[in-house]
């Protein structure tokens, strides 16, 4: 599925997240910053394969989760299958 809109700045700056702030993150952590601007830039339906590491460790902390959209935790080998 590609993505069918990209938006503006104006558009960008005053929506609402998508990867909410309720995660285990280290302050000022890259990971967290590099999700929020992708998941950000278009309003189109997302499915996010996570693979195991810091970033899905730190997001999805049960019953917690900083995900607003699909997304599957999937070993290394089957991230790209998973979708």
């Amino acid at each position: 599925m590609a993505i069918t809109s990209i938006k503006n700045l104006k558009e960008f700056s005053t929506n609402n997240d998508r990867f909410e702030g309720a995660h285990t993150l280290c302050p000022g952590c890259a990971h967290s910053m590099i999700v929020r601007e992708l998941m950000n830039c278009t309003d189109d339906n997302l499915v996010i394969s996570a693979n195991t590491g810091c970033l899905e460790v730190s997001t999805a902390v049960y019953p917690f989760t900083s995900w607003d959209t699909s997304w599957i935790h999937i070993g290394f080998e089957n991230a790209a299958t998973s979708v």
